[in-house]
């Protein structure tokens, strides 16, 4: 299907488990750019190199949505 993402940039916050992996592999197959946050390294690592794998571009930010600091951090990245 297609939604009209391509090349369109996606910031998904519990990017690497759950519903918020399963969100940010269903944009990158609609050609969006993901960027995902999460507290766990690992599981964020493994969840960029899953979206990478798809031909994605990724970017895994360890970030904590309840530190305003962290958020700060997380969309400048992104938007970087």
């Amino acid at each position: 299907m297609e939604l009209g993402l391509r090349d369109r940039v996606a910031l998904i916050a519990g990017g690497s488990k759950g519903i918020g992996k399963a969100s940010a592999l269903a944009l990158a197959r609609e050609g969006a750019h993901v960027a995902i946050c999460a507290r766990g390294r690992e599981s964020l690592e493994q969840a960029v190199a899953e979206l990478q794998g798809l031909g994605a571009r990724a970017l895994g930010v360890q970030a904590d949505v309840t530190s305003q600091e962290d958020i700060g951090r997380l969309v400048k990245e992104t938007v970087e």
